[in-house]
């Protein structure tokens, strides 16, 4: 991977990411990159997740995970390997791992889905139970936090801000204020 500067076009600087070999055995390998923090990350294959300094290329660190989201410049969240957050099917729960910046897995995290929080350096999972879906927010140094339950499963959920609203199957949106 090699970084250029705009608008000259000057190379900047280069890496090499050996772990760029298809897993299938039949070139279905892949990789895509995104900004992660203060960071570039490049997740190759579903596996592996390499977190690069974007001014100098230098790698931090590489994560033997699925980095679906980065806390601000604190923590990753991750998934083994695929499936991603949120899961095809809600009801079915996710392990989730919290990775901290050099790599080292904190801790592991149950949930039915991740609800998109717009404009937030902090995450809010749902985990389903028989009847009440609950909320828990995780921040920015892997700390997690209950934030209450609410009735009905199987939820659509976005927040924004301090508000969440939700869908149920049937069409109800219902909107709580987050008490953060």
């Amino acid at each position: 991977m090699t970084a250029y500067e705009r608008p000259s076009l000057s190379r900047r600087w280069s890496v090499v990411v050996p772990d760029l070999t298809p897993t299938d055995g039949q070139g279905g390998g892949y990789w895509y990159l995104w900004a992660c923090g203060p960071d570039a990350c490049m997740t190759v294959n579903g596996a592996s997740t390499w977190v690069i300094d974007r001014s100098t290329g230098v790698v931090k660190t590489t994560i033997s995970r699925q980095v679906i989201q980065r806390l601000g410049s604190g923590v990753f969240l991750a998934t083994p390997l695929n499936p991603l957050f949120p899961s095809d099917s809600p009801a079915v729960p996710v392990i989730g791992f919290i990775v901290d910046p050099q790599g080292r897995t904190r801790a592991t995290l149950t949930a039915n889905a991740l609800v998109d929080w717009s404009g937030s350096d902090r995450a809010l999972v749902a985990v389903e139970g028989r009847l009440r879906t609950e909320f828990q927010v995780v921040d920015d140094r892997g700390t997690v936090r209950s934030l209450g339950s609410v009735p009905g499963t199987g939820l659509t959920c976005h927040a924004r801000a301090d508000v969440i609203a939700c869908a149920d199957a049937g069409g109800t949106l219902r909107v709580w204020r987050l008490p953060l």
